[in-house]
């Protein structure tokens, strides 16, 4: 599963005006009008939806249809939180892009019936035609102990500071959540947040009592059991954008299915970030290391490793231009020293050595390797999002949409819109079903 996902859909072919109108889809249009009552503006509201299944929260948006006709619904936009959505919580799941697309479009089916729309209309949602604009891939990393998990995030918040945080020549930011990488809370319990432009990581451990955090549980027994298992895991979060998605022929569901190597390249994001596949020392090169690259290059290791800034060592600054062809010979010259150090000792230049011999933790490399397909204890398989759990759910909620249909027809039911609420007293789903796990994922 992904954690997170934001997909569009938008439906195949125009509609003629009778046949939308039979339809009917749902949306909340909001107006701007001036003074003179007429409308300058007008948007499709973001709408906050309840999950059917389990009470979460997500969000819904129509988007404008491609035609001349204002306020017509071409399609809609969900942003979701698919686990709690579905399951009812997060702690532990399974990645699985084509199930969590497929739940959110059958989620999205139930609000339109809910609030009216026709068979007619719900056949219009189709799986051929959703979009991928963000997925989060959850990435997990389980250890002995709750101390182990912890010194394991340490490790790679502080090797992720070092490499990032702390580059000779890089913007320097007063604001901290402006920097490459950042942490919210405190030493023991934090999330460590890596800024990219097409992407974003973060990585924390699941606290027990997280404020304003949505869980439900089956038993008691299974929430300690989730809770006391999630304080042992370090969880990797890779949220790549929509210009990745498409670069990469992933903007559609279907591709990830069966496709193991689609979350590898997800997750190997953060380890080129952390650029550890790059060997990077934190022991002092020896002198027959040293000794093996051209004396000026000599010259500025040893500098750099006494501590200096060598950026503005003679052998850098030493250009001749005007103002600007100066620095950008500087920045050429230390460039290619910079490269030619790297390659011979793996010693960065560019960040202080004492940054580089301290934070860099050379264990960090070993365990920071794509994990898999996580697989869930016997005991909490139901209970997560995984492949047993997710096929049943998604055939209770066709159940679900399919009874708001039967009620639309009901003499109580006017213009379509039935007057009728519907209430699930279902709070976990397990066995059953229709669906493959293996199909679905």
């Amino acid at each position: 599963m992904v954690d997170t996902i934001k997909l569009v859909h938008r439906f195949e072919n125009e509609l003629s005006d009778q046949q939308y109108e039979q339809c009917r889809f749902p949306f909340e249009l909001n107006r701007k009008v001036n003074e003179d009552g007429e409308i300058k503006a007008e948007y499709f509201d973001l709408v906050p939806v309840v999950s059917p299944l389990t009470g979460a929260e997500y969000k819904v948006q129509a988007i404008p249809a491609n035609s001349n006709v204002r306020g017509r619904v071409g399609g809609y936009e969900v942003q979701i939180n698919v686990p709690a959505c579905l399951i009812g919580r997060n702690h532990l799941l399974v990645n699985g892009v084509p199930c969590a697309a497929e739940g959110v479009l059958e989620l999205l089916k139930y609000y339109a019936a809910e609030r009216g729309c026709s068979a007619l209309g719900l056949s219009q949602f189709k799986p051929e035609n959703v979009r991928l604009k963000s997925v989060t891939g959850t990435f997990l990393f389980e250890f002995p102990s709750p101390e182990d998990a912890l010194n394991r995030h340490q490790e790679l918040r502080d090797y992720a500071d070092g490499v990032l945080n702390h580059v000779s020549g890089a913007p320097q930011r007063q604001n901290a959540k402006r920097q490459a990488t950042y942490i919210f809370g405190t030493d023991n319990c934090f999330t460590l947040y890596i800024k990219q432009r097409e992407f974003n990581v973060s990585a924390y451990i699941k606290a027990p009592n997280a404020p304003n955090a949505f869980a439900t549980f089956p038993s008691p027994e299974i929430k300690q059991e989730l809770v006391e298992l999630g304080q042992r895991v370090v969880r990797v979060e890779v949220m790549v954008h929509e210009k990745w998605l498409r670069e990469n022929q992933l903007d559609r569901p279907d591709a990830w299915r069966g496709n193991p190597t689609a979350y590898e390249k997800l997750f190997q994001l953060a380890r080129d970030t952390l650029r550890l596949d790059e060997g990077l020392r934190v022991r002092a090169p020896t002198d027959a290391i040293i000794a093996k690259l051209p004396a000026s290059s000599q010259t500025l290791l040893r500098a750099h490793l006494a501590g200096q800034n060598v950026r503005e060592h003679e052998l850098v600054l030493d250009c001749v231009g005007g103002s600007k062809a100066v620095l950008n010979a500087q920045s050429k010259k230390f460039s290619a020293f910079k490269r030619q150090i790297l390659e011979a000792t793996a010693v960065d230049i560019s960040i202080p050595w004492p940054i580089q011999s301290t934070k860099l933790s050379p264990h960090l490399k070993d365990w920071f390797v794509f994990p898999g397909e996580f697989v869930p204890p016997d005991s909490l398989e139901h209970h997560v999002f995984s492949r047993v759990s997710v096929p049943p759910v998604i055939e209770s909620l066709k159940a679900k949409t399919a009874e708001l249909l039967e009620r639309q027809e009901m003499p109580s039911c006017r213009g379509g819109i039935c007057n009728a609420v519907v209430t699930s007293d279902d709070d976990d789903f397990a066995g059953g079903g229709d669906l493959s796990g293996d199909e679905l994922f």
